[in-house]
């Protein structure tokens, strides 16, 4: 069973009693809903880092540096992300209804395989790129 902190409550006691004011209460509760946000936010990164690893996954962080890097030729960076973006969104919404479904993680795998192109892209000084003015 999960165990959970008594520190805020602890401090609600305390300052019914009159020893601490009402920033110690609010503290407590700060820090108990930091603690467990980035419990999530930790638990959340573990699972995209698994699912990363899948072979779908890969495809598509490929297949989207490819598509990116080949917009970057054509397009600003803006309307390559873009582009790309709103291709594998399209993607995803055509699995909903006649594949596999929606899958969230195959956006997050077409998010990461678009920054990598735009930033390697940027900082290479590649003619006609003013996106960021490079790294």
């Amino acid at each position: 069973m999960k165990q959970h902190s008594t520190e805020p409550f602890a401090a609600i006691a305390a300052e019914q009693r009159g020893h601490v004011g009402r920033s110690a209460v609010v503290q407590g509760w700060l820090f108990a809903l930091a603690k467990v946000t980035l419990a999530r936010v930790y638990r959340v990164l573990l699972v995209l880092f698994a699912k990363m690893q899948e072979e779908d996954k890969i495809k598509h962080m490929v297949w989207s540096f490819l598509l990116t890097t080949a917009a970057l030729l054509a397009w600003s960076p803006e309307v390559s992300f873009v582009s790309v973006f709103l291709l594998g969104l399209a993607k995803e919404c055509w699995d909903k209804y006649f594949g596999s479904g929606f899958c969230l993680f195959d956006m997050a795998g077409n998010f990461l395989g678009i920054w990598p192109a735009i930033f390697s892209a940027v900082c290479s000084h590649w003619p006609g790129i003013s996106f960021w003015h490079g790294c």
